[in-house]
C-alpha cells in the first residue's frame, strides 16, 4: 500500500469518526449549540445557528415582529440568557432554559428549552435546516411595504386618478413599459397641457375676427308728474335689440403676434408629451434590464453560496482532525463571509431594482417573484454594427429630439411675445358699430319699433408712462317716449391717463428677459442634444468591448473554478483555493450580466437621444 492511500484511509477513518460524533452514528451525548451569529447588510441578513448535531426544533412566528424555535429533544447551551446584536434587523437573542437555569460562564452547559429572535421591525423570515446548521434568512417583510403604499394612497386628495392598469402573470418589456405609460401622472398631466394649449390657440384665433354680441334690452318706468298727485303718473316703457361688432382695426400686431406665440406653444405642448413619454419608456426599459441583471446575479450567488457552504463546512472538519492549519481556514471562512455578504448585497440590490420598477408603474401589488428572460435577449456574436456616424445621428436628433423641439418652440413663443408685448404700448386702433331696432313709448300708445344704429372709432397710444387716447362716435337714434322725430348725433372726445401705463412697460421689458433667457436654453439644448447623442453612441461601443471582456473573463473564471474543483475532489487543492475560484466565477458572471444590462439600457439611451426608433434609421444595422 502506498503512502497516499494510508493518507487517504487515515482521512476517511477521520471523517467517518468525526460524523459519529456528530450524530451520524451511536448517540453518546446530548446535543449543543456551538455558535449563534446575525450576517447581513442592512435589512437583509441570515441568522446561523451551529451546533454538534442536526437540531430538532419547532418554529413559532410572532407576526413577523419575532421568531422562536422551540427546542424538541435535549439541547446544551453555553451563552447568557440576552444577547444584543448590531444588526440593523435583529435586535435581541433570547435563550429560554429549562427551570430558569442560565449558565453562569462558558464552561457551564444548561439544558435550553428555546431560543427567541426579536427582530426591530416586521420582517419575513424563511428557516433552512442543512446537516448541522440551521439558517434564518430574513427580508423586510412585504405587508410593511403594502402598508407604507396604503397609506400614501389614503393621503391623496379625493379627486387624484388611481392607477387602474396592472400587470400580467407573466410580463415582459412591453407589458412593464404599456403599464407605466397608462400609469404615469407625469405624462397625464402633459397631455392635459396640451389640450389647453389647443384651446389657448383657437382663442388666440378668434381674436383675429371681429367679436359679434348680439343685445336685447328692455326697461319700464313711471313718470310723475306732481310727486304730491298719485293719479297723474304715467307709465312708460322702452325696448332695444340688435347686433354689435367690436373690430380690432388696427394693433400694432399684436393679436398676430399673440396668435403665432400660440400655436408655438401649442407644438411645446405636443413635443412636451412626446419627452415625457420617452423619459419614462427609458427609465422602465433601464430599470426592466437592471432587475433582470440583479435577478440572474442573485441567482448565480445562491447556487455559487450552495457550493461555498459544502466547501467550509469540510475546511472545519479538516481544521478540528488537524489537517489544515488555523490560518488557512481563517483564510478559507473569509472568503466564504465575503461571497455570502456579495449575496446578501446583490439581494438588496435586486429588492431596491423591485422598488423601483414598482414606482415607476405606480402599482400598488408587488411584482412577479421570477421575471420571464427578455425576447431579446443579447446574441454575443451578433451585437449591433453602428454603420452611421455620430454626426448624422446627431443631425437627425436636431430635427427629431422631443427636447429639441420644446427648446425651439420655445424660442419662437417667447420671440412672440415680446413682440406682442411691446405692440401693447404703439398704437391701437378699434372701432365698434351697432345696428338694430328700438322704440320707447307710454302707456297710452302703441310701441313702435324702428331701425337705430351708431358707429364708433377709437385709438390709443403709449407716451411716457401715459396713454393719450381719443374716440369719435356717431349715431341715429329713433323717436322716444312721445317724440315724433328721430335724431343723429356726431361726437368727439379726448383724454390723458397719466401714468397708467407702467405695468406695460415692465411687461414688455419682463418679455424680452424671457426671450433672451429661451435663446440660451435653445443653444444649451442643442449642445446637450448633441453629448447626449455622442455620449450613448460610445455608451453603445464601450457595452460590446464590456461584454467580449466580460465574456472572455467568464470562460476562465468558468474553467478556472472547474479545475479546483477536480482538484478539490482529489485533495489537492485547500479550501481557501476553491472558495477563491467560486468568488471569482462569482464577480466574472456579475460582471457579464451588468455588461448585457449597460449594453440593451445604451441602446434604448440612443433611441431616446436621437428621438426616433434606431430600426426606423436605414444606416443602422
Amino acid at each position: 500500500m502506498t503512502k497516499r492511500s494510508f493518507v487517504w484511509l487515515g482521512l476517511i477513518t477521520s471523517l467517518l469518526a468525526l460524523g459519529h460524533e456528530r450524530g451520524y452514528g451511536a448517540k453518546t451525548t446530548d446535543n449543543e449549540i456551538e455558535s449563534v451569529s446575525v450576517q447581513g447588510v442592512g435589512l437583509f441578513g441570515k441568522i446561523i445557528v451551529q451546533s454538534a448535531r442536526p437540531l430538532r426544533f419547532r418554529e413559532v412566528s410572532e407576526k413577523g415582529l419575532g421568531l422562536t424555535l422551540y427546542m424538541l429533544e435535549p439541547v446544551l447551551c453555553r451563552r447568557p440568557p440576552l444577547e444584543r446584536t448590531f444588526s440593523e434587523s435583529v435586535a435581541e437573542i433570547r435563550y429560554g432554559y429549562r427551570d430558569g437555569a442560565a449558565p453562569t460562564s462558558t464552561d457551564e452547559a444548561k439544558p435550553l428549552e428555546f431560543v427567541r429572535f426579536v427582530f426591530k421591525q416586521p420582517m419575513a423570515v424563511n428557516v433552512v435546516q442543512k446537516e448541522w446548521v440551521v439558517a434564518v434568512e430574513l427580508r423586510p417583510a412585504p405587508e410593511t411595504v403594502s402598508a407604507g403604499r396604503q397609506t400614501s394612497i389614503e393621503e391623496k386628495p379625493d379627486d387624484a386618478k388611481e392607477a387602474q392598469s396592472v400587470l400580467p402573470r407573466n410580463p415582459i418589456l412591453k407589458d412593464f413599459i404599456k403599464v407605466g405609460l397608462e400609469n404615469h401622472l407625469p405624462l397625464q398631466v402633459a397631455d392635459e397641457e396640451r389640450r389647453v394649449a389647443n384651446v389657448r390657440h383657437l382663442e388666440a384665433m378668434r381674436n383675429l375676427m371681429p367679436a359679434v354680441t348680439w343685445k336685447y334690452s328692455e326697461s319700464e318706468g313711471l313718470m310723475l308728474e306732481d310727486v304730491r298727485i298719485s293719479s297723474d303718473d304715467t307709465k312708460f316703457r322702452r325696448k332695444e335689440n340688435g347686433l354689435e361688432f367690436g373690430v380690432p382695426i388696427f394693433h400694432s400686431g399684436r393679436n398676430y403676434y399673440n396668435f403665432r406665440s400660440a400655436g408655438a406653444q401649442k407644438k411645446v405642448a405636443e413635443e412636451n408629451v412626446r419627452k415625457v413619454r420617452g423619459e419614462i419608456i427609458f427609465e422602465i426599459t433601464r430599470a426592466y434590464y437592471n432587475l433582470i441583471r440583479s435577478q440572474r446575479a442573485v441567482k448565480s450567488r445562491k447556487e455559487i453560496n450552495q457550493r461555498s457552504e459544502k466547501v467550509i463546512d469540510m475546511a472545519r472538519k479538516k481544521k478540528q482532525l488537524g489537517l489544515i492549519t488555523a490560518a488557512d481556514y481563517l483564510g478559507a471562512e473569509s472568503l466564504y463571509n465575503q461571497g455570502y455578504y456579495r449575496l446578501l448585497s446583490d439581494e438588496k440590490d435586486l429588492e431596491i431594482a423591485r422598488l423601483k420598477m414598482a414606482g415607476l408603474l405606480n402599482i400598488s401589488e408587488n411584482l412577479p417573484e421570477i421575471l420571464l428572460d427578455p425576447v431579446d435577449a443579447v446574441d454575443v456574436h451578433h451585437l449591433v454594427d453602428l454603420a452611421v456616424p455620430p454626426e448624422s445621428l446627431v443631425s437627425l436628433a436636431y430635427e427629431h429630439r422631443p427636447e429639441m423641439r420644446v427648446a425651439e418652440q420655445t424660442a419662437l413663443a417667447q420671440r412672440y411675445s415680446y413682440k406682442s408685448a411691446w405692440a401693447q404700448n404703439m398704437l391701437k386702433v378699434d372701432g365698434s358699430y351697432f345696428t338694430g331696432q328700438a322704440g320707447g313709448n307710454f302707456e297710452d300708445e302703441p310701441l313702435e319699433m324702428r331701425h337705430s344704429w351708431n358707429a364708433g372709432l377709437q385709438a390709443s397710444l403709449y407716451f411716457g408712462g401715459s396713454t393719450v387716447s381719443g374716440a369719435a362716435t356717431k349715431e341715429h337714434t329713433v323717436p322716444d317716449y312721445g317724440e315724433t322725430t328721430a335724431t343723429d348725433v356726431r361726437g368727439q372726445t379726448a383724454n390723458i391717463k397719466l401714468l397708467d401705463s407702467l405695468k406695460s412697460a415692465g411687461d414688455a421689458r419682463q418679455a424680452r428677459a424671457a426671450r433672451e433667457r429661451a435663446r440660451h436654453e435653445f443653444e444649451q439644448a442643442r449642445r446637450d442634444v448633441q453629448v447626449d447623442v455622442r455620449e450613448a453612441y460610445y455608451n453603445i461601443q464601450k457595452a460590446k468591448i464590456q461584454i467580449r471582456g466580460a465574456r472572455s473573463s467568464l470562460d476562465y473564471r468558468e474553467k478556472e473554478l472547474e479545475i479546483a474543483q477536480q482538484k478539490e475532489r482529489m485533495n489537492m487543492v485547500e479550501p481557501r483555493e476553491t472558495l477563491e475560484a467560486e468568488n471569482m466565477f462569482g464577480e466574472a458572471v456579475v460582471n457579464y450580466e451588468e455588461a448585457l444590462a449597460f449594453y440593451q439600457t445604451s441602446l434604448a439611451g440612443l433611441e431616446r437621444a436621437v428621438g426616433v426608433a434606431l430600426a426606423s434609421i436605414p444606416e443602422f444595422r
